[in-house]
């Protein structure tokens, strides 16, 4: 199995010619807003889970390695198995996860501005234990408190207003194909492996975004998702796709959970076709963002937004054990 980064929360397998994504997103932008949230207000999901939480027992060490976690660390939020948090990745991955964010671009560069290079490019094996049954978002609280011990990280939140785009329907009340509420379509069930052939709904897991690749096609999308999370959901994407600049914000105004999924060829994991013949695709090459006016019909208009950031303080390297 081979192992790619793209961007600081992207985590992509490719095994064979399919590969599988399991992109993290979080609804922390909206567009627009007419009272701004205090940024250092605690997060719902955050005092939900319980408050300060702490591993048993951890180890912290430096390494070239990628080792994969034994599940996503995505923002949704379930009952992790096993009493075992295990990964390597540098230590701007464990932040995001820790305090469920997804940031880049202008995000990632505010939040890293006063850091240290090696927050994002080295990595860090952690492996730590805690007994009984905890929730993701639990597990969240427990790196908080890692990171704080071993790397002395210092945090705090702001909010700015930025340039950003909104995304809106292209036809007012009207969806595109491939976008529906999530009641018309088929009910969440347990957790499915992305890349398996036998999965009949794309994508199989709800709440999760998910990317597939196989023969040059890209599949992309989410189930039971409010649409600030779809709109986060297509801004990390199109920013890994290098189509926009900016973050992309929910300004559809739409309540409830939806469905999407979109299909297009190419596609910024695609590799390019090899060297020979005409050098010619056998047809166009769509992008992302037509594929998501086309089928999701949605549409992007230039917009500024309250933006909540994290902002690192302070963090050094730890002393390995």
């Amino acid at each position: 199995m081979k192992i790619c980064r793209y961007g600081p929360s992207l985590a992509v397998l490719a095994a064979g010619a399919a590969v599988a994504l399991v992109l993290a997103y979080a609804p922390t932008v909206q567009a627009q807003q007419s009272a701004k949230p205090d940024p250092a207000a605690e997060p719902d999901w955050q005092a939900a889970a319980g408050g300060k939480m702490s591993f048993e027992v951890a180890s912290v060490k430096s390494t070239t390695e990628f080792h994969p976690p034994a599940y996503p660390l995505d923002n949704r939020n379930a009952y992790v198995a096993g009493s075992r948090f295990s990964a390597s990745f540098p230590v701007w991955t464990y932040i995001s996860f820790a305090y469920k964010l997804a940031q880049y671009g202008e995000l990632r560069r505010a939040a890293l501005a006063h850091a240290p290079s090696w927050v994002a490019e080295e990595r860090f094996a952690i492996d730590a234990r805690v007994e009984g049954r905890h929730t993701k978002d639990q597990i969240r609280l427990m790196v908080q408190s890692l990171l704080a011990e071993r790397f002395q990280l210092a945090v705090h939140f702001e909010t700015r207003e930025l340039p950003a785009f909104a995304v809106t329907l292209v036809k007012p009340g009207v969806f595109g194909p491939k976008l529906r509420p999530h009641s018309e379509g088929p009910p969440c069930a347990g957790y499915t492996d992305a890349r398996s052939a036998s999965a009949e709904v794309f994508p199989p897991n709800c709440e999760t975004v998910q990317l597939m690749v196989r023969d040059g096609i890209t599949r992309f999308g989410s189930r039971n998702s409010s649409m600030a999370s779809l709109a986060e959901a297509i801004s990390s994407y199109a920013t890994m796709a290098q189509e926009v600049d900016k973050p992309i914000v929910d300004g559809t105004g739409l309540a409830g959970n939806f469905d999407f999924a979109i299909e297009y060829t190419g596609g910024p994991l695609v590799r390019p076709p090899a060297a020979g013949g005409d050098g010619m695709a056998s047809e166009p090459q769509g992008t992302f963002l037509n594929a998501v006016r086309t089928q999701l019909g949605l549409k992007l208009l230039s917009t500024k937004a309250s933006l909540r950031l994290l902002v690192i303080d302070h963090i050094e390297k730890p002393s390995e054990n």
